[in-house]
């Protein structure tokens, strides 16, 4: 290969090796290429994020890979999380394809995205869920307008339910 002595500044490069080989995960031979993020070890840092970090993670498609108290760097899926880090002069070190990002959060996260968006109003603003069908006078209505007639059909001959009922109607 032409350029297998190039030194490469990226997580695609091992330490100890120090340049790139023919094996290397970068897609061409530009110094500017990022290396892309395998599913696997997607998985494994979404496993270990911090809870607060979950909802900036699934808006803005940039994945915290490192980090120190004075800095974090990012993984971004696709041109949305480019364009975000970008903005906010983020650090990007990976990449990460969408694919591979939406099948990750769905093994890591997908039954907690699940559980939030089936209980998540009921939980946070009952009174505009509609977990609860039929409420208290819903039911009390219902039900009297199922037993009257039937009651009536018992004590009243069935020409005076028919009229009450038509009056009614």
């Amino acid at each position: 290969m032409q350029y297998q002595d190039v030194e490469w500044h990226s997580l695609a490069t091992s330490t100890s090796i120090g340049t790139a080989t023919a094996d290397s995960k970068l897609a061409s031979d530009a110094s500017d290429v990022l290396p892309l993020l395998t599913g696997d070890a997607l998985e494994d840092i979404l496993r270990r994020l911090p809870t607060q970090a979950i909802q900036r993670t699934l808006r803005h498609g940039l994945v915290p890979v490192a980090w120190r108290p004075d800095h974090v760097q990012y993984a971004s899926c696709g041109p949305r999380g480019t364009g975000y880090a970008a903005r906010r002069s983020l650090s990007v070190v990976a990449r990460i394809t969408p694919t591979d990002f939406h099948k990750s959060v769905r093994r890591v996260w997908g039954r907690k995205i699940l559980a939030r968006a089936t209980y998540g109003l009921f939980a946070s603003h009952p009174q505009f869920s509609a977990r609860r069908r039929v409420t208290l006078c819903q039911m009390i209505a219902f039900l009297l307008i199922a037993v009257c007639p039937g009651i009536g059909l018992a004590v009243f001959p069935a020409s005076t339910v028919w009229a009450g009922a038509s009056a009614v109607l």
